[in-house]
């Protein structure tokens, strides 16, 4: 799953995500990415988000992380890296890449984790 309130960036790197053999459901809002877990197990979860301002995001990582315990969460961010791996850490997600990345990166790293089962903590 991929949750970016942009919703151009998020169709363009699903496509790239497609292309390359995963399959993706792209949402908006936390809110709706809970609704979808309500009948459909993700092994990945992929979130872009502004970690740094408010303390919306890291309310909606913690709420996505106690909604999907198996599943790895990946936050992709343009925060400082400093403060946005504390917050990552604190709401339960298991990786935090920096904007901007190459999409080859993420690639690698779908590629490496989604095959394997996340430890629950």
């Amino acid at each position: 799953m991929l949750l970016d309130s942009d919703s151009s960036a998020a169709m363009q790197l699903a496509a790239q995500l497609r292309h390359a053999g995963f399959a993706i459901d792209i949402v908006s809002t936390a809110a709706e990415a809970l609704d979808v877990f309500e009948y459909r197990v993700c092994s990945v979860v992929v979130v872009v988000a502004d970690l740094v301002d408010g303390d919306e995001c890291p309310q909606c990582l913690t709420d996505l992380r106690h909604a999907t315990p198996k599943a790895w969460m990946l936050v992709i961010t343009d925060d400082p890296p400093r403060r946005a791996f504390e917050i990552v850490r604190q709401c339960g997600a298991d990786e935090l890449i920096v904007a901007p990345y190459p999409v080859a990166m993420l690639i690698q790293y779908l590629a490496a984790y989604i095959r394997l089962p996340r430890p629950l903590s």
